[in-house]
């Protein structure tokens, strides 16, 4: 999803029913954040998550990386970005 600044945009990760993994919270996203050197993340009014501040040139690498830990969703494909 795209931001105001140029360059930039959100990934939005899709949760259904808000639910989470032990995999996922423990040690996947923790590494996830710190490796990608990302801002944080925000937590939509459906339960789902939303990453901002991410380059348009690294979203492919996100993706493939947030598809590792089952929390990929193709709604729209990485290479349209």
């Amino acid at each position: 999803m795209s931001q105001r600044q140029a360059g930039y945009g959100g990934v939005w990760i899709k949760l259904p029913a808000g639910t989470f993994h032990r995999h996922q919270i423990c040690a996947g996203l923790p590494m996830f954040w710190k490796k990608n050197e990302l801002s944080g993340v925000l937590i939509a009014v459906n339960q789902d998550l939303v990453i901002p501040w991410v380059p348009f040139d690294r979203v492919r690498a996100i993706y493939d990386e947030l598809e590792a830990l089952d929390l990929a969703t193709k709604t729209r494909s990485a290479d349209d970005f």
